[in-house]
């Protein structure tokens, strides 16, 4: 679906952010009318927020590395991981997610960035990165079990995990089974739209 698309700002803690986010009225009737999935992807949670906060306070965990984002969204945290990384490749499921991370691409002239269609259901080669990165991802029970097996196999491949999740009870008992991988963990305070979250930041190795 061709989605209209506008600059928007993200205010950080040191500096604003524009990125290409979808028209919201055009996404919210496109919904009600089904012509679209819940368009989980069409707005920047605070996860993502909290997990660029992380990653512009410690860029040694992606400096010089490839680096994966999954179920990217409008692909903030990976817009600013390739201020440092040596590539980043922004994936999503949702062709319209795509599109949106494109422009913010073409917007901020990035050289070492590029887009994927990824669905983590599906096999897809890993390999080639170093580093990935999740922002509430685990919001759906059912997926827990397959994102684990994703996970599990990404540290099996020596690779290194960044994940940034609120403290949702639902998805207690999914953190603690990655604290044996657990490297180190944090939180982040955001304030998005007048509301407070706390997102803790997990750190995750082999």
């Amino acid at each position: 679906m061709n989605i209209p698309l506008h600059l928007i700002n993200i205010s950080l803690s040191h500096e604003q952010i524009a990125l290409y986010a979808p028209d919201q009225d055009f996404v919210r009737k496109a919904y009600q009318d089904g012509s679209i999935a819940f368009p989980y992807w069409s707005q920047v949670w605070p996860a993502a927020i909290g997990l660029t906060e992380f990653i512009l306070k410690h860029p040694e965990y992606i400096q010089h590395r490839n680096v994966l984002e999954l179920g990217a969204g409008l692909g903030l945290p990976s817009i600013i991981a390739s201020r440092t990384a040596n590539t980043v490749t922004s994936s999503d499921k949702e062709p319209d997610a795509l599109d949106a991370i494109h422009h913010s691409i073409q917007h901020h002239s990035l050289s070492n960035c590029n887009t994927a269609l990824i669905d983590w259901n599906e096999d897809f080669e890993q390999k080639q990165f170093d580093v990935l990165l999740l922002s509430d991802i685990n919001y759906e029970p059912d997926q827990f079990k397959r994102l684990g097996q994703v996970m599990e196999q990404f540290l099996k491949n020596d690779g290194l995990i960044l994940l940034a999740t609120p403290q949702r009870l639902m998805a207690r008992d999914f953190i603690t089974s990655l604290q044996p991988r657990m490297q180190e963990h944090c939180t982040f305070s955001v304030r998005q739209d007048g509301t407070e979250t706390l997102i803790s930041i997990l750190v995750l190795e082999a």
